[in-house]
């Protein structure tokens, strides 16, 4: 059976001092001011790819962007693969690639109704991009806190990066 949980090789910012400037919460929760504030603290803001504003194909331009901060090393990837643990403000979490599959094993199940248009755009950026630029929030049964005691443990060491977005500490380790 194929495993449904797996490291993967990220793709992070090189500056770490400035990743408050750098990071966006998720694409769905950002209206057109917050974009446009966003967009202005950093021209390499992620927004700037997530909700990518460009005459013309705006898509193939997020492509061509991000293709750009890869040559100009704005955004390095990670030499190995790995699990990324997140912590924002007492809330944590874990960054993996997740194996597509189908409803019927049910180990994966739809969190919410998402509409065409949103998931066509994602879609569309994501066949440009041949990326994924953000992640999915999903929940996972720790009925022994088996998960939760192993975040814990990470979360003694020193993190490896470190921002603050909308007033809340964010903390990953590798």
């Amino acid at each position: 059976m194929k495993e449904l949980v797996v490291p993967f090789r990220g793709e992070r910012y090189r500056e770490g001092e400035r990743l408050g400037r750098l990071i966006a919460p998720p694409y769905d929760v950002i209206d057109p001011a917050e974009r446009a504030r966003l967009a202005a603290l950093d021209e390499h803001n992620i927004v700037h790819l997530m909700l990518p504003e460009a005459p013309g194909d705006r898509h193939a331009w997020a492509a061509e962007q991000l293709a750009a901060w890869r040559r100009q090393g704005v955004l390095v990837r990670d030499a190995e693969p790995a699990v990324y643990v997140m912590a924002q403000g007492t809330r944590q979490g874990v960054f993996v690639a997740l194996a597509a599959e189908g409803y019927e094993p049910r180990r994966v199940r739809p969190h919410e109704k998402t509409h065409a248009g949103p998931k066509a755009d994602r879609l569309a950026l994501l066949r440009a991009t041949r990326t994924n630029l953000e992640s999915i929030f999903l929940l996972a049964p720790d009925r022994d806190r088996t998960l939760a005691h192993a975040l814990a443990g990470v979360a003694t060491r020193s993190p490896d990066a470190t921002a603050e977005l909308d007033g809340a500490a964010i903390r990953l380790w590798v």
